[in-house]
């Protein structure tokens, strides 16, 4: 009976719990809830959330608060307390990246943050805006030319192809030619006691020495006087012009006694003897010459007058000479006659650069005709064109592709031919050199920078977008700096004015700010200036700012029955609330009554079970260390897909399988490297990233520009009529010499152009094609590091097949889990291989979780749950797996969450027949439930 009698007394109480509340109109008994007005009474030790919203100055919108307090003042004391509020901020503030630069007019050169003031500048060269005449050039006739064989005779048009041409003609080459005559005895002339009658009929044998003569002679006694006999000979038959200049007389002769003297041999002719010499002779017949060399050589008149002379010689006794043969041997000189052209013709444009070399020209007769052109580098002829024809050859050569062949704008030609038998011409229709000059424009600057990308750009509370920049140019010019409006697709001038020190231009917007963001959050400003001088823009700081309203919440609670009042502090303009007044109250609200003869628990719940966060790693705050890897960055390298040049000369031929390109005033050289767009995360790369050409000629130093294009395009169709422009540049380079040269890259587009930062002069690069055998262009992404810690979030990845981890600070303090307690792990992988969470305590492995599984499908950013079955502690974490090459894991957010009773209870002893009151928060939703 008593117990039921307990049980109503229970139930009574319950009663009275739900009815309490009305004896107190103005009391607000819903847990938690946060007070609107001083009507509303508060109780004692209970949590309430107090709100600030919406708060700025209508003087200042643009106003950063840095801070905010709550006042709590008890009044029946005037003690007031202090709580400082956790989370102040109204404002996000962000400073452009260099990769956010993109270049309309000009060169981005010094590439500073400009992320701080601290007066080191980013520095933007204005572009001269050139422009371009075109003309030929060719050689004065007969002036510029310088003849070996040839001459000019008729001077016509040389610088158009018209059918009018130059004529020359060809030189003569007279060539020595030496002939040799044998004449011999035709009769006699004079004869004082030779013998026999007609004697020359017995020594003109047809034979020459040395063959022994045919038994026949002439002969003369030796004594009683001195005989001479004179024979005139045949006429020689001279080539035309020819003459002779050595003639040599033989006789075979013999004496009949050793007592005998000798005979004089002689060269006679009507104006005398040319030569004679005395011979012995011997008892038996032998061959005896004289010879002699006229120093003016005879011509067919005298050579046709030579006769041969024998005189004995007198001696005391009768003795005989004998002459069996006799006979002049003649050596003639006379030239042969070829004719030929052998010229050289040199000449240079009076300003500007060389493009192309146009010709036109032909003989009268078949006859190889070599045109060469002169190497300066490598000094000597290079053939340009071989012709065996009459035909006409018309033709041009690109000086641009071949720089070594120009030298201060002149080059120099050699016409050579073959020889020929008579006389022949040459004709020029064409020769002349087309060439560019530079016509002086104005300096231009005009340029956009994105900012990054903004969070709270899409709130409907923003006050102001304030936006600042300290820049000024070297010379007295005005800048002008734009930003996008992108509701209405204009820019809006910010400001306007000439700055030649540092100047810190600023300009607030207060209306229509959400019109200035893209749909990523992004702002762009531009920069635009024009002058007739050359100048450039020094950049050192620029900040974006975003200010909204501030909104500010703090939990407090109250620990004395009382009026009290609250107030909110506002630092950074040190701006007060006004006061308002509470009253807390502490009263008992339930009575516990036992009528039990035992001592009873009482256990009152209007609690839930809800899981509560009990840890978070925010991945902002405290830096996790890359671990378990072999070394902690790679080099990402790749040779171009796809390559080739454009020629404004020829707009629409492609150059694709060139193995050799030009980059020139009319040469731009296109490269595609599309495997940047890989799986590789470049968000931390402590290295450059560069495009490597080779170059293997470089005509003189001048700068070179690599810029993104606007669009793709293909190796094997551009050309230079539908060849993409240019568009952000990403590094300007000055090249004199050959080997490799690096581009800095700064957007990974995949499709770049390589151009002459002044597309005007002599200047040009040839640089090996991928089609070349060796030295090929490529890509190069140096120290990619495999992970990253910023931004909010986390990440790691590899090159190869690794074991890699990521592992936390050690956190301080132990924190537990329960069974049925559960980590949240918001995350993205791309990785396929088991990913495992690692609790340590104390540096000891006390747990390895499955964070990602193996075969894992899911390569999306998700939130995955891992649940405990069993009590846990842990002060570090580390995250591990096996990944293959491309393989990464991203990390946003770690959290534990422990389930907890939430909301009010009480649990107490009572004796026996006792009783007891308690204050229990009232509850609209959860009755009380006594156990």
């Amino acid at each position: 009976m008593k117990k039921k009698t307990s049980k109503i007394v229970i139930l009574l109480s319950l009663l009275f719990l739900f009815l309490l509340p009305s004896l107190f109109n103005q009391i607000q008994l819903v847990s938690g809830e946060s007070p609107e007005t001083s009507d509303d009474v508060l109780y004692l030790g209970q949590d309430y959330p107090f709100h600030l919203d919406d708060y700025y100055d209508d003087s200042d919108p643009a106003h950063v608060y840095t801070g905010a307090k709550l006042q709590k003042e008890y009044v029946p004391t005037s003690t007031v307390y202090e709580e400082s509020v956790s989370y102040v901020n109204n404002s996000e503030s962000q400073t452009p990246y260099n990769i956010g630069v993109s270049m309309i007019n000009g060169t981005f050169g010094n590439q500073d943050n400009m992320h701080v003031d601290d007066n080191s500048y980013s520095t933007f060269q204005a572009q001269d805006t050139n422009t371009y005449s075109y003309d030929y050039d060719s050689p004065s006739q007969w002036g510029e030319f310088s003849f070996t064989k040839g001459s000019g005779t008729t001077a016509e048009d040389i610088v158009s192809n018209n059918g009018v041409y130059n004529t020359l003609t060809s030189g003569i080459t007279a060539t020595p030619q030496t002939a040799y005559h044998i004449i011999r005895p035709d009769a006699d002339v004079y004869n004082t006691g030779w013998t026999t009658t007609p004697c020359w009929d017995d020594i003109d044998d047809n034979i020459i020495q040395p063959t022994a003569g045919d038994g026949l002679y002439t002969k003369a006694k030796s004594s009683g006087s001195t005989y001479t006999i004179w024979f005139s000979c045949d006429d020689p038959s001279l080539q035309t012009g020819g003459t002779v200049t050595d003639v040599t007389l033989w006789v075979y002769a013999k004496k009949s006694s050793n007592s005998a003297t000798g005979i004089k041999i002689q060269i006679n002719s009507p104006t005398g003897t040319y030569a004679q010499a005395q011979v012995g002779l011997s008892l038996s017949y032998a061959w005896y010459s004289v010879s002699f060399h006229f120093p003016t050589p005879i011509p067919q008149s005298h050579a046709n007058n030579l006769q041969i002379g024998l005189v004995s010689i007198k001696g005391s006794y009768t003795y005989y000479y004998y002459v069996d043969v006799a006979y002049l041997y003649l050596t003639e000189s006379y030239d042969t006659n070829t004719y030929s052209f052998d010229y050289e013709v040199s000449w240079g444009i009076p300003s500007g650069t060389a493009t192309t070399l146009y010709y036109d020209y032909a003989t009268s007769v078949a006859l190889d005709c070599d045109l060469d052109i002169w190497d300066y580098i490598g000094s000597t002829w290079v053939e340009l064109q071989s012709n065996t024809g009459t035909g006409y050859i018309t033709s041009s050569y690109d000086l641009l592709a071949n720089p070594n062949k120009v030298s201060s704008g002149t080059i120099k030609l050699r016409f050579q031919t073959d020889s020929y038998a008579s006389n022949f011409e040459m004709y020029i229709d064409q020769l002349t050199i087309y060439y560019s000059t530079i016509i002086a424009g104005d300096s231009i600057l005009n340029f956009t920078i994105q900012s990054p990308a903004f969070t709270n750009h899409v709130r409907d509370d923003l006050l102001a977008l304030k936006i600042t920049s300290n820049h000024y140019t070297n010379i007295s010019t005005l800048t002008t700096t734009k930003i996008w409006n992108y509701q209405t697709s204009t820019w809006v001038q910010l400001w306007s004015a000439t700055r030649t020190s540092e100047y810190s231009e600023s300009y607030t917007i207060t209306s229509n700010i959400n019109q200035y963001f893209d749909g990523n959050g992004k702002i762009l400003l531009n920069y635009t200036n024009t002058d007739s001088d050359s100048f450039m823009l020094y950049i050192d700081y620029i900040q974006f700012l975003l200010v909204d309203k501030l909104d500010l919440v703090h939990t407090t609670s109250f620990d004395k029955v009382g009026e009290w009042k609250i107030r909110w502090e506002v630092q950074g303009s040190v701006y007060y609330t006004s006061w308002v007044s509470y009253q807390v109250i502490g009263m008992a609200n339930f009575e516990a009554i036992s009528e039990s003869d035992y001592t009873t628990r009482w256990v009152l719940q209007n609690s839930t079970i809800s899981a509560v966060e009990d840890f978070h790693d925010d991945i902002n705050t405290d830096y996790w260390n890359l671990v378990d890897v072999g070394s902690n960055s790679f080099d990402y390298t790749y040779i171009t897909t796809g390559d080739s040049h454009t020629y404004n000369t020829f707009p629409d031929t492609n150059y694709g399988s060139t193995s050799n390109l030009v980059i020139s005033d009319d040469h731009r050289g296109y490269f595609i490297f599309p495997e940047m767009n890989s799986n590789y995360l470049f968000e931390n790369q402590s290295g450059y990233s560069q495009i490597f050409v080779y170059t293997y000629l470089a005509s003189s130093t001048v700068n070179y520009q690599m810029l993104t294009t606007q669009t793709s395009f293909s190796e094997n169709t551009i050309t230079w009529n539908n060849q993409p422009s240019p568009n952000s540049l990403q590094d300007t380079l000055s090249i004199g010499s050959s080997g490799w040269k690096a581009f800095d890259i700064s957007d990974f587009t995949g499709y770049y152009v390589l151009k002459l930062e002044t597309e005007s002069g002599l200047a040009n690069i040839g640089f090996r094609s991928r089609e070349y055998s060796s030295n090929k262009p490529y890509f190069i992404r140096d120290d990619v590091c495999k992970n990253y810690f910023g931004s909010g979030y986390m990440y790691m990845q590899t090159n190869t097949n690794e074991l890699i981890g990521l592992l936390s600070k050690d956190y301080g303090t132990h924190k537990t889990l329960s069974s049925g307690d559960y980590f949240e792990v918001d995350l993205q992988t791309n990785s396929d291989s088991k990913i495992e969470l690692k609790l340590y305590k104390d540096s000891s492995l006390q747990k390895t979780l499955t964070l990602s599984p193996s075969g894992n499908t899911n390569f999306n950013r998700h939130t995955v749950k891992i649940s405990v079955s069993e009590s846990l502690e842990f002060d570090q974490l580390k995250i591990s797996s096996t990944f293959e090459d491309e393989d990464y894991m991203k990390i946003w957010d770690i959290k534990t969450y422990k389930y907890s009773l939430v909301g009010d209870s009480a649990d107490f002893y009572l004796g026996s027949k006792r009783s007891k009151e308690i204050y229990l928060t009232a509850s609209d939703s959860f009755p009380y439930n006594l156990r």
